[in-house]
């Protein structure tokens, strides 16, 4: 019986856990998503391994409640609903920081090709070159490289 009782009393740690690290990552989300608004992409590169260590820690305890399903059904209906709603607002800001990330990145990506489109157009109009000949000539500029900033 002292057995059956200390399993449940892991379990019951184990639900509280759970509910904690879910208002962690809701915490580092909410900051993430605030410095992605601001454009504040130091905050982000610092929070990335921290999010990632949570997800994974995240990760194997919804593992833990897939695992004991039944033992979730047991629960008390009050910490069911906290589960329950932490796990909502986390899904929720999960699908909004991925929103941010990826019109982000979509923007940078627009920005480096307009950079990229008019530097090969600047190099197509202004460059020259040598010939093998040794003569100075128009050059082939389709296959000058271009490099840009990595700060972008």
């Amino acid at each position: 019986m002292e057995n059956n009782t200390e399993n449940t009393a892991q379990k019951v740690q184990k639900i509280a856990d759970i509910i904690d690290i879910v208002y962690n990552f809701i915490d580092l989300l909410e900051e993430e998503n605030e410095a992605i608004e601001d454009g504040n992409m130091d905050i982000v590169k610092e929070l990335s391994d921290q999010k990632i260590h949570i997800a994974n820690i995240y990760r194997s305890h919804v593992a833990y409640v897939i695992k004991n399903r039944d033992y979730v059904k047991e629960l008390e209906s009050e910490e069911k609903d906290e589960l329950k709603e932490a796990s909502l607002q986390l899904d929720e800001l999960i699908k909004e920081n991925a929103k941010l990330l990826e019109v982000k990145m979509n923007v940078t990506e627009s920005v480096i090709d307009t950079i990229v489109n008019y530097s090969k157009k600047h190099n197509e109009l202004n460059s020259t070159s040598y010939s093998s000949k040794g003569h100075f000539s128009e050059q082939d500029n389709n296959k000058n490289a271009i490099s840009i900033n990595k700060e972008l």
